[in-house]
């Protein structure tokens, strides 16, 4: 026998040994597969099929049982994302969710419950900032915010909440400017032929809000009667019930004067605009306005 066909044979001995052992291999991870399996360790045995059919690619049982249980996979870590997410663990189950999806590409249910709960993490986040900004009073970053929140996570509880109470506030924005109303619970009023200044006495002591009164004002009289009003409904309606207009001087004062020609524009007038108090003390505003317009106390 010459060296070349020696050669040769054992190139064909090593060549049937390697493949005995790579079948022996694919075997016994075949074999181990099936038994986790058994025991519904689906992700497990994914491993060792996969490893069995890389070791033994020709074997059609191998590559059929790897297909089925990387299916009965999927869908067990689809019932432990879905676990995840009612306990509200969401980071967790974007985790499982994505991991149902590297097992089964075609699992429809897994993409779409994971962009829901993308969803809600988004949503989540926006409200957070969206309290910031209601607590900051800038409230149509806030509005912006939870409508995109509710658009992506419509059944969140928290961004709801959040957004009525922006609108109550939006809803004391008076001439432009955000009042600081002390607080935003319904107002109830019942008066008959009250003097206006006792009206508007009780709105003050229920808003925080002073008001000042032209001098042809405080002899007014006023019947009203309002039943879970915002301040800004029932300011509002006395205003238009009495023909009268008012400007905002700060945060916490408001002047109120008859809506006349000549009122509106001594109000207009550009002594007033200097002193337009955004950073003055209610208290001092109130004196200074006092004796600038001559107003009765």
């Amino acid at each position: 026998m010459n060296s070349v066909v020696r050669k040769l044979l054992m190139t064909l001995l090593m060549a049937s040994l390697l493949a005995g052992c790579s079948t022996h291999k694919a075997r016994q991870a075949f074999v181990q597969a099936e038994k986790l399996a058994r025991q519904q360790q689906y992700v497990q045995a994914v491993a060792l099929y996969t490893q069995a059919v890389a070791d033994n690619p020709d074997s059609l049982e191998y590559r059929m049982r790897l297909m089925e249980i990387r299916s009965k996979a999927a869908r067990q870590v689809l019932g432990q994302a879905r676990q995840a997410r009612a306990q509200g663990l969401l980071q967790d189950a974007v985790k499982a969710y994505r991991q149902a999806q590297s097992l089964d590409p075609t699992l429809e249910q897994a993409s779409q419950e994971l962009k829901q709960v993308e969803n809600r993490i988004r949503a989540e986040e926006l409200t957070r900032q969206a309290e910031e900004f209601f607590r900051t009073r800038r409230f149509t970053q806030a509005m912006a915010n939870l409508d995109q929140a509710l658009l992506l996570a419509p059944e969140l509880e928290s961004a709801q909440e959040l957004k009525d109470k922006v609108r109550a506030a939006v809803a004391t924005e008076v001439d432009g400017v955000d009042l600081d109303v002390a607080s935003n619970e319904p107002i109830s009023l019942k008066f008959k032929s009250a003097k206006i200044k006792e009206v508007f006495k009780i709105l003050s002591r229920l808003s925080g809000i002073t008001f000042i009164f032209d001098e042809d004002v405080e002899r007014e009289t006023v019947s009203v009667e309002l039943d879970h009003a915002s301040f800004a409904q029932a300011l509002e309606l006395i205003l238009k019930m009495k023909k009268l207009n008012m400007r905002v001087l700060n945060p916490k004062t408001v002047i109120l004067y008859p809506a006349t020609r000549d009122k509106e524009k001594q109000y207009e007038d550009q002594l007033i605009q200097t002193f337009y108090l955004s950073n003055i003390q209610a208290k001092k505003a109130v004196n200074m306005l006092r004796t600038m317009l001559q107003l009765r106390k």
